[in-house]
């Protein structure tokens, strides 16, 4: 019998009081110079269209472009670890 493929899925989230829409955590701040965060931000857009399970986060709501998940991902497919974007 073949084994089953299994899915991890990595939930950050807040403790109570802390601000998850800053732009980036203290001492983590990255240069965004040089990054295609509009297409970062669109293929954010387009996985959370395709994966509505993934859309909500921290009590029950949407994720947006404010919050540091977002942000995170978008830096990603936008070329931030590669060089250049992730599609």
């Amino acid at each position: 019998m073949k084994p089953r493929p299994t899915i991890t899925f990595l939930f950050l989230t807040a403790t109570a009081g802390q601000d998850t829409t800053s732009p980036s955590p203290e001492g983590l701040a990255i240069s965004e110079e040089g990054l295609d965060l509009d297409h970062g931000n669109r293929q954010v857009a387009s996985m959370l269209d395709s994966r509505p399970i993934m859309k909500e986060i921290a009590a029950g709501r949407e994720i947006t472009h404010e919050d540091i998940v977002w942000r995170w991902a978008a830096q990603r497919f936008a070329g931030l670890e590669t060089g250049t974007p992730v599609y």
